[in-house]
C-alpha cells in the first residue's frame, strides 16, 4: 500500500468539511460574538501546546533525515503560531492569565489527550498522515474565515490575522507528508495501524468548534 492509497483510505474532504461546520455557518450569519472569540483563543492556545508536544516528539522519535525535516518544520511553524496568538488574543482582551487556566471541559480536555499521544506512541507514517489530514482541513477552514471577513468587515481583525496565517500554501505539509508516508511503510509500519489517527482529525476537529461555540 502506497501513500496516495493511504490518503484515499482516510476519505478528508476538505469542502465537506466546512459544509458541515457549525463555526462556519454561525459566523457568516454573523451570529459569533466577543465570547466565542475568546474561547477560540483559549482553545487554540492549549491545541498549539498539544501540537508541540507531538510534533518536538515525533523529531525526537525519528533521526533519519527525511521525517525529521518534516517534523523540525512543523514544530517552528506551531511555534511561531503560538506567538501569534498571544499577540491576538490580547488584541481581543484575553489575557495571559485567562489562557493559563487549567482546562475543566472534557471536550478540550480529550482533544489535548489524543494529539499529545499521536507524538508519543503514534508510529511515523501514522504521525505523517494525521499532519497531513489536520493541515488540509485546518487550512480549508481558515480560507473560508478570510472569504467570510472580506464580506463582513465586523469580524474581529485579530482574530482574522491569526487563521490567515495557516491559509498561504504549505507543501511540505501535503507533498513532503506523503514521502515520509512511504518511507515509514517501507521500513515495516502496519499500514492499517498508520491510518488511525488520521481517521479522528474531523471528529476531533468538531470536538474543538463544539467547545467554541457551546459553552
Amino acid at each position: 500500500m502506497t501513500a496516495h492509497d493511504q490518503v484515499q483510505a482516510i476519505g478528508a474532504d476538505a469542502d465537506r468539511f466546512i459544509d458541515r461546520n457549525e463555526f462556519i455557518a454561525r459566523l457568516r450569519d454573523r451570529q459569533i460574538g466577543q465570547e466565542h472569540y475568546a474561547r477560540f483563543m483559549y482553545m487554540e492556545a492549549y491545541s498549539l501546546e498539544a501540537e508541540q508536544v507531538l510534533y518536538t516528539e515525533q523529531l525526537t522519535r525519528n533521526r533519519h533525515p527525511l521525517p525529521a525535516a518534516i517534523f523540525a518544520h512543523t514544530a517552528h511553524q506551531v511555534a511561531e503560531a503560538r506567538k501569534l496568538l498571544l499577540s491576538c488574543a490580547a488584541e481581543l482582551g484575553v489575557t495571559d492569565e485567562q489562557l493559563a487556566q487549567a482546562p475543566s471541559d472534557k471536550r478540550m480536555t480529550r482533544c489535548l489527550h489524543d494529539v499529545s499521544w499521536i507524538g508519543m506512541h503514534a508510529g511515523t507514517a501514522e504521525a505523517a498522515l494525521f499532519m497531513r489530514t489536520d493541515v488540509l482541513l485546518w487550512r480549508a477552514l481558515c480560507r473560508a474565515v478570510s472569504e467570510t471577513a472580506q464580506k463582513h468587515e465586523d469580524i474581529p481583525r485579530p482574530f482574522v490575522r491569526y487563521m490567515e496565517f495557516w491559509t498561504p500554501s504549505q507543501p511540505i505539509a501535503l507533498e513532503s507528508t506523503l514521502e515520509v508516508v512511504d518511507f515509514a511503510l517501507a521500513r515495516g509500519e502496519d499500514p492499517e495501524k498508520a491510518l488511525i489517527s488520521a481517521r479522528t482529525v474531523e471528529p476531533w476537529l468538531e470536538m474543538y468548534w463544539d467547545y467554541v461555540i457551546n459553552p
